[in-house]
Formats: structure tokens, sequence, C-alpha cells
């Protein structure tokens, strides 16, 4: 089904996408260099940094459970405005108790947006009968948004650069306040069925309850756990791996940085095609099939070459993974409490994020980079156990089903 509503609805969450995959990625390129610029330490920065992804875990479920409520779009739109003011404040701080609020309203906007635009689409896609066309369209907004938020740190972020990290980050509030407006003025939200707001602080209650006592859904949070474990430690130390261990040159980390984006924006694109081979459960269990051999790859490695091959199909793994488990979660919770039961698993990841990126950095400090990907590749092969177990789960509902019918 290729009609003009779904055309429009695809343009429109695409070009939400793009927009903030640039704002993402433009404060990705200046935050860390504004607060550098204004004389804070290591220590500092990382403070600002944990207290950021503290507020985003806190606030992520309770922002869920509005967007169910209020309007998934709307909120997005809330959030994105949120984000224009955090980076606004960050581009004029220039102490730790400015860069600290700032990242709060970032990560507060950010939690705000989680979710919400992909519970939306869905919802209208299956409104107008083009449900079948999810995993599609949420892999090539994914992909697409990607690359021009790694071309626009390239080709916008590079040159501001050059003026040092204010204007960047003033650009990318712009942009968030742009979105903001593209979210609002771009087709139809859902409603509350009654009409009104519910008591949020209740809802979110009785829906972490229900998260909690669904089977399936402590599937998906073990599983989700899981791999984040293993993302966080890649992520704290690839870097780093690269120019003190294989002596590669810190001005080729542009390079390894714009070879990952386009290896996991491959990864998302390759999904929906094989979605359609094989299904989105065994798409994500070769995603994870495939993120482990990147590891083994990367922590074997006596050479840089062999480690971008590892590094390759560990980002092509995890884009596999990341929307094919993404839009199969999608018919694993309940329709109007698609954004609050998604935002619970967001959540908790990146709690967990906190304290793997704590605890790799102790592991790595201790025993070195390569045990600590040997033991992400172990975690990551463990993930495997709750998405197998969640798909025969799946399967044994739906004979139940078939043969109740």
């Amino acid at each position: 089904m290729n009609s003009p509503q779904v055309r429009r609805l695809v343009r429109s969450f695409g070009l939400f996408s793009v927009l903030i995959s640039v704002v993402d990625k433009l404060f990705g390129t200046g935050y860390i260099l504004r607060m550098d610029e204004q004389g804070l330490g290591p220590e500092e920065i990382a403070t600002v940094l944990t207290l950021g992804s503290v507020m985003l875990a806190v606030v992520d479920f309770p922002a869920g459970n509005l967007a169910d409520q209020w309007g998934r779009k709307r909120t997005a739109a809330a959030g994105a405005a949120l984000v224009g003011v955090g980076l606004l404040m960050y581009g004029f701080s220039t102490g730790s108790l400015g860069f600290i609020a700032a990242m709060a309203l970032w990560a507060a906007g950010m939690a705000l947006i989680s979710g919400a635009p992909a519970a939306w689409v869905v919802d209208r896609l299956e409104s107008i009968g083009a449900g079948d066309r999810r995993t599609a369209v949420l892999s090539k907004a994914a992909s697409i948004s990607m690359v021009a938020g790694a071309l626009a740190a390239l080709l916008l972020g590079g040159p501001l650069l050059s003026y040092g990290p204010q204007p960047v980050l003033l650009t990318a509030a712009a942009l968030a306040f742009v979105t903001a407006l593209v979210l609002l003025l771009t087709g139809t939200d859902n409603r509350d069925p009654q009409g009104k707001l519910a008591n949020i602080p209740a809802e979110v209650w009785t829906n972490a309850r229900l998260v909690a006592r669904d089977p399936a859904m402590r599937l998906v949070i073990y599983k989700s756990a899981l791999v984040h474990v293993g993302f966080t430690s890649f992520l704290l130390s690839y870097q780093l791996f690269a120019t003190e261990e294989l002596g590669m040159p810190k001005s080729s980390i542009g390079v390894v940085l714009a070879g990952s984006i386009a290896a996991m924006a491959l990864g998302i694109w390759l999904a929906a095609p094989l979605n359609r081979r094989w299904g989105l459960p065994v798409v994500s269990a070769v995603g994870l099939l495939t993120c482990i051999v990147g590891y083994l790859i990367m922590s074997l490695a006596p050479h840089w070459s062999l480690w971008a091959v590892g590094l390759i199909c560990y980002e092509i793994g995890l884009g596999l993974d990341l929307i094919a488990f993404g839009s199969w979660l999608h018919d694993l919770v309940p329709a109007e409490k698609r954004t609050s039961w998604t935002s619970a698993r967001s959540s908790i990841q990146t709690l967990v994020g906190i304290v793997g990126t704590l605890g790799a950095g102790g592991l790595i400090s201790v025993f070195g980079f390569r045990e600590v990907w040997l033991a992400a590749t172990v975690i990551t092969a463990l993930a495997l156990l709750p998405l197998l177990a969640l798909r025969q789960r799946v399967a044994v509902l739906a004979e139940t089903e078939e043969s109740l019918s």
C-alpha cells in the first residue's frame, strides 16, 4: 500500500527524524568542547554527563505515560522545544551549575521525545491500514536520518567549530525549535479516549506494575539491558583502543566515526528486506550474532585493518537488532500504552548504561580493553536467551489463540 496518505505520513516522520538527528549530532560535536572551553576539568564534565543520564532515566518513563495521554506528537514537540532551551543555555553557560541545568533541560526534552514519534507513526500507519509498512518506514527513516546527522556534523559542525563550540550549540538550538514547529504543524495526533489528561503519577504507578508483571515485557527488559551493557562498554572504549592500542593517529578518529555510522545505517536499512524473508525475531537474533562476531574480531585483532572489520560487523549487527527488535516491540505492547511501555524499557536501558559505563571504565583500567570486550561478548550472547524465550512465548500464544478461534 503506497497511497498519498502513506507518503505524506512517511515524509512527515522522515523530516522529523532527520531534524532531530542533526540536532543530536551537532550537540554531540560541541557540548564537551564548550565545557572544556569554559575551564571544566574531566571530573566536572563526567559529573555533568552522569547527572544528565540520571535525569534522562528518571523522566523517560513518566514522559512516555504523558505521551500516551496528552498526545505523542504534541509531547515530542514539547520535548524538542525543551531541548532547544537546554542547548541555548549550554551555549551561554560558563560554569558547572549552568551546564548541569542545561544538561537537565536537554535530558528532560530528549525523554519527552524518546519513543513518542515512532509510536505515533505506527499508530497512524495502522489506522490507515498500512501497518505492514511499519518496519520499512522505521528502517528507512532511521538510516536516512543517521546519515544526515553524520553529514551535518561533518559539513556544518566542522566549519562552525572554527568559530568555537558556541555557534554549533546555538545552531542546534535553532533547529530544535524548528523541529518543534514541524511536529505541531504536520499530521494528526493520538488523543486520550476520555478526552482528558489522566492523573500522570497514578498512571505511571499503574503502568510500572503492569510492565513488571507482564512476562513478555520482563523478557524484553532482560534482553535490552544485556545488549546495552555491551554497547556502553564499546562506546566508552573504542576510540581509546584505536589510538592507544592500535596506534592509529587521532586524526583518523573522524574516519572511524564516519565508517561506524555508515555500517550501522547499512544494518538499519537491511532490517526491512531481511524481515520480509525471515521475520523480526530472527533478524534481531542475526543482529546479535553479528555483534558477537564483531566483538570477537575486535578483541582478538592484531592489526587495525582486522579490527576495522570487527567494528563494521558490530555496527551492522547493532543496526539490525535496533530496528528489528524495536519494530517487533510494537507487536508486544498494548497500542494505547505504546509509548509508556517502550519508555519503561529505554529508562531501564539508560540506568543500566550508567552502571555499565562506570563498571567498564574500572575494568578497563584493571584488565585492559580486549578482556572487557570479551566479557561484553559473553554478555551479548546471554541476551540471546531472553530473545529466544520471548519468540517461543509469542509463538505459543499465537497457536493458542488460533486454536480457540
